[in-house]
């Protein structure tokens, strides 16, 4: 039988870096990530303003709810009692 399993991965591993040793990140690599970690900070700002709406949607959606539907109200506020119990 030619493929046996390593039954200990940490000796796997130590063989697979025998043979392909592990390089040290390029400087377009380095750049990449730079420029990918900007990015997400931009994209946390644009989105602050729609994060904000949806919490203040969902601390207004109770009263909302007993304005529009009271049973539903009712049934959503029983709902939330037993999940929080």
């Amino acid at each position: 039988m030619n493929y046996r399993p390593y039954p200990d991965p940490d000796r796997a591993l130590k063989r697979l870096h025998l043979h392909h040793p592990a390089s040290s990140p390029t400087e377009a690599r380095l750049q990449m990530a730079r420029h990918a970690i900007a990015a997400l900070k931009h994209a946390e700002q644009a989105m602050q303003p729609c994060a904000e709406a949806a919490r203040q949607m969902s601390r207004n959606a109770p009263a909302l709810l007993a304005r529009i539907a009271p049973g539903a109200a009712r049934f959503a506020a029983a709902a939330q009692g037993r999940a929080s119990s």
